[in-house]
């Protein structure tokens, strides 16, 4: 069980012993979204903020690493809002870098919609926007990026259960056919979404597959822009 993105958003300066043909999905589980937020302590408390601030400033902002989604997205943001001076600072995982976005050390980053909503209800956080094609299910009042007009920032990620491709086709069945009838359960729904997460329902496994290998041409698309960009 794992995010997608490991397999078709690898980071080419790191050599994986795996390849995305060498698993096959077995079910989707919760379609996931990152939050672009700031520190409630900032001046910035909307994309048009954002903007004004990033042309006459440095604009540090907080990713998981290079190549990261939240590394190009944020980049492409950058970009699209005529930064001048736009520096990513990575981090090991979100906690490292929510402290220091709490801080004031980096001005923007991307969270995890549970962090989100828990750091927005302190009154810790103002969230500016949500990447994906529509607005999250538990953050409806957060508009998407792409609403607010920015390009190239509206993937869909989610967490997956995953099998081997040497799965024998059997038992591969027989595990699909058991998830879907567990994603079909209103407990398992509703406990999901007692903890934020968005339920990935109406999406089969082969539509499933074919969207993996329409986000690896696309990461690897995006991330050839990035080297070029250097």
């Amino acid at each position: 069980m794992t995010p997608f993105a490991v397999f078709t958003n690898k980071n080419p300066e790191f050599k994986a012993t795996y390849a995305m043909e060498d698993f096959v999905p077995v079910a989707p589980l919760v379609a996931t979204a990152l939050v672009l937020a700031a520190s409630a302590d900032s001046k910035i408390s909307s994309l048009t903020d954002l903007a004004a601030y990033a042309k006459s400033n440095r604009l540090s902002y907080g990713t998981y690493g290079t190549m990261s989604t939240t590394h190009i997205g944020q980049h492409r943001l950058a970009q699209q809002l005529q930064a001048k001076d736009a520096v990513a600072v990575s981090y090991r995982g979100e906690a490292p870098m929510l402290a220091d976005l709490l801080g004031g050390q980096i001005q923007i980053g991307v969270v995890s919609p549970a962090s989100a909503k828990e750091y927005q209800k302190a009154g810790k956080l103002r969230l500016l926007g949500v990447t994906g094609p529509k607005r999250y299910e538990f953050l409806p009042e957060v508009p998407t990026l792409k609403e607010q007009g920015i390009k190239g920032v509206d993937w869909t990620d989610g967490v997956v259960v995953f099998a081997s491709s040497k799965t024998p086709p059997a038992v591969l069945a027989h595990l699909q056919a058991t998830f879907q009838k567990l994603m079909s359960d209103e407990g398992m729904l509703a406990s999901l979404r007692a903890q934020s997460h968005q339920p990935w329902l109406n999406i089969t496994n082969a539509a499933l597959k074919a969207q993996m290998v329409a986000d690896k041409v696309f990461w690897d698309k995006a991330q050839a822009e990035m080297v070029t960009a250097k």
